[in-house]
């Protein structure tokens, strides 16, 4: 049986989140684990839009002790760039609110021992706004207009320092990872990626949510163009066959009866960059306001 789950086999029924309990430091810890798998829960997207690219959150103030404080995450797009993908996507969705409403009622049955302090069903809004950090997130613009749903991935480090998952293109082989930059190369902001991810439940603070962690990145079999930066015509230049035009005979001066239609072309040509000017003048001012 396999233990990454897909939008086919992922349900909210066979998920569940174990008691809360002391871990070694200490701290209440819990985890989220599959009834049939018998695992944690693995998850395998579709293809998802990334709108930002590989981030990076480098924490300021306190002391310096030397140490690569930085953190790395990626964000998906509840939307890909295939339309056959939507009815997986939507489902995704789907199962992450319903994690969400469970994490929520996971929380009130728990409140006591996560909060020292009983909350009941009907305080429900109270754990949502004071307690808890959803895993999804709305995305709404400035001007109200509403945008797909995203999630947030955490890349986490190995000892040495680098990202601790494994990057595939076109082969069952991993992908060389030598530098943090070197993967932020490769998925660049607005790529559709598919992802291999972990939710995880966390308790900081006296707050709850479920974040999670990237284990693997499947990137589109696609090479991304950039603008020419050489001789990019079809046709191969080849100096040696370079050719010296002959020179050209000026013309006879034209009739006044055929120049006028040269005229009036040239008059209509001259108002048309007169006008092009003109909306790009007030296009800039536009943009400047």
């Amino acid at each position: 049986m396999k233990s990454v789950l897909t939008t086919k086999t992922l349900t909210i029924e066979k998920t569940e989140i174990t008691p809360p309990k002391l871990d070694k430091n200490k701290k209440l810890s819990a985890g989220i684990f599959n009834t049939e798998t018998k695992s944690a829960v693995y998850i395998e997207s579709p293809y998802l839009i990334n709108p930002f690219g590989v981030s990076c959150y480098e924490p300021t103030g306190g002391k310096t002790t030397g140490d690569d404080t930085r953190t790395w995450s990626l964000s998906l797009k509840m939307q890909g760039n295939n339309p056959e993908s939507q009815e997986d996507i939507a489902s995704l969705n789907k199962y992450f609110k319903d994690l969400d409403e469970k994490t929520i009622d996971y929380l009130i049955a728990n409140s006591k021992t996560l909060f020292k302090k009983e909350y009941t069903e009907s305080q429900r809004q109270i754990v949502v706004d004071l307690l808890y950090n959803r895993c999804i997130k709305p995305s709404t613009g400035p001007d109200g207009t509403v945008y797909p749903d995203k999630i947030t991935l955490k890349i986490m480090k190995n000892e040495a320092g680098l990202p601790d998952l494994l990057v595939f293109k076109d082969s069952p082989q991993p992908m060389q990872l030598n530098s943090w930059e070197d993967l932020q190369s490769m998925v660049p902001k607005g790529m559709a990626i598919k992802a291999i991810l972990q939710p995880r439940f966390y308790f900081v603070n006296g707050k709850a949510g479920i974040n999670f962690r990237l284990m693997q990145l499947k990137l589109p079999n696609v090479e991304r163009v950039g603008k020419p930066t050489v001789y990019a015509f079809s046709d191969t230049f080849d100096a040696s066959a370079s050719v010296t035009a002959a020179p050209v005979a000026p013309a006879a001066p034209a009739a006044p009866a055929a120049a006028s239609s040269t005229e009036e072309e040239a008059a209509a040509d001259s108002e048309e960059e007169v006008e092009e000017e003109v909306v790009e003048e007030e296009e800039e001012e536009e943009e400047s306001a």
